[in-house]
């Protein structure tokens, strides 16, 4: 929204046009605020309220005084979208785990113990080496977990194949990877 700063008598005018010439004046003081009541309603500092009045972020007046004056339904559909935004949740990120092993009774042990944790993780399985950098490239898996002898390509060539890109930026592929004894 974008409302430069009006006089007031354009503003009150198109304010009491709007209005039924019946209502009394004392309606029209409610209407409008303050730039320290904006603020208090906000929760922001009155020269954050200032800045936006003067950049025509909140449409505003100023009274022969000087004073800014600012429409209290704005403040109100402002607050409305404060609360919306504050009372969502927001989704837990997925962590993203890569099982490389070519037993297939060894990927339903990883893939029953992993769903046994109750963990936001998405699982993604590969029989080999070549498949597990084909799902790494396209998934880019928080943590890789692989058998080091396969047959074909076995975990030894597949790590030696990863790329520095395909990691975090600005990380190695030797100073992520790390080696966890299976038993």
């Amino acid at each position: 929204m974008s409302i430069s700063l009006l006089n007031s008598a354009e503003f009150l005018s198109s304010k009491l046009s709007a209005t039924s010439m019946n209502e009394p004046k004392s309606n029209l003081k409610r209407d409008f605020l303050s730039t320290r009541e904006a603020a208090t309603r906000l929760g922001v500092a009155l020269s954050t309220v200032q800045l936006w009045v003067e950049t025509g972020v909140l449409p505003a007046w100023k009274t022969p005084g000087g004073h800014r004056r600012i429409p209290a339904d704005v403040i109100d559909s402002i607050q409305a979208r404060q609360r919306s935004v504050l009372s969502s949740t927001p989704t837990p990120e997925l962590f993203r785990a890569l099982v490389v092993e070519d037993d297939p009774v060894q990927r339903e042990l990883y893939s029953r113990q992993f769903s046994e944790w109750n963990l936001p993780i998405q699982l993604f399985m590969a029989e080999d080496g070549f498949e597990g950098l084909v799902l790494i490239g396209r998934h880019s898996p928080d943590l890789v977990i692989t058998d080091l002898a396969m047959p074909e390509m076995d975990g030894f060539k597949m790590i030696r194949r990863l790329k520095p890109s395909r990691l975090s930026p600005g990380a190695s592929s030797s100073s992520l990877l790390r080696s966890v004894p299976m038993t």
